[in-house]
Parts: C-alpha cells; structure tokens; sequence
C-alpha cells in the first residue's frame, strides 16, 4: 500500500471540491482552493497515487435503475469464525442488490442494506442469498421510509 501522506489544508481543500463535483477540472478547483492549475493538478495525482483517493462515483437516481424498495436485513450467525464472516459479507456484497454490508455489534451480527423491485423480489433474495445458508439463525427485515446521506466525508480531529 502506497504511503499516505499528512494532508494539510489545501488537501482538504481540494478533496472537499472534489467530493462536492468529481467532474471538476483541474482548472475549476485550482480557482476554488488557491493554487496554481499544474500544483492543484500535481497534488490530486498524489492524493490518488497515495490512496487517500480513492475513487469517485456517480450519484444515480435509484428509481432510473429499477429500485422500487429499500431495506436493512438484520442477520444473526450460529458461526462467528472470521473466513466464514469475510467469505459471506463478501459473497452477498457482489449481488447486485446490495448497497452495503456491516459487521455489527449487539444483537445483530450484520447489517445488510438492499434494494429490490418489490416486497416479492426481497422475499426471494431473503430466502434465496441469505436464509438459505446454515449458519445464518435469524433474519429480520426493515423497510427503509426515507434516507439521508453525507455523501461529504469531513476530516475529523486527531484524538490525542
């Protein structure tokens, strides 16, 4: 893994322009941040190279892609041993209905996010990519209302 280095202000700077529009150019955040167009373009190949970078995604609308319901599986294990954890959260990572999966603490021992066409298509993922695993005990399904995303993440103080 490459270096990461200190970020300083003008990082942050130009990684919360980037964040805002990854679309921007070079030339539009050199303005935005107070740099020259080749500094500010030589400081976001090193935010990629370093891997404090990295990616950028397009925001879509959920409902141009066929999502119709959005919900949060809430799994119990009777295995807790780490290959069989990782090889599954990664396994059900790669369906096509899900956003996103945790590790958790408390009751629950992950947390699947999932979008679906209808009641009858979660029905079937339940069944069919979750339930259907022995060491899955319990299941249970919440339907998502309403959502809200800071899709900004901000840099946090250092503690200590």
């Amino acid at each position: 893994m490459p270096y990461k280095y200190d970020l300083d202000a003008k990082d942050y700077r130009i990684i919360d322009a980037l964040q805002e529009n990854c679309w921007s150019s070079s030339k539009e955040i050199a303005a935005a941040v107070g740099l020259s167009i080749s500094a500010t373009a030589q400081r976001i190949r090193a935010l990629r190279e370093t891997e404090n970078l990295l990616s950028a995604h397009a925001v879509v609308d959920p409902a141009s892609m066929g999502v119709q319901l959005e919900a949060l599986f809430l799994i119990q294990l009777d295995k807790h041993d780490q290959s069989t954890v990782e090889e599954f959260m990664n396994e059900v990572l790669n369906l096509p209905e899900v956003v996103s999966i945790f590790l958790v603490t408390g009751r629950y021992d992950i947390v699947a996010n999932v979008v679906g066409t209808s009641m009858d298509h979660l029905k079937a993922l339940a069944f069919e990519q979750f339930t259907s695993r022995p060491f899955i005990t319990r299941i249970e399904t919440s339907i998502v209302y309403n959502s809200l995303h800071a899709r900004v993440l901000k840099p946090l103080e250092k503690v200590g």
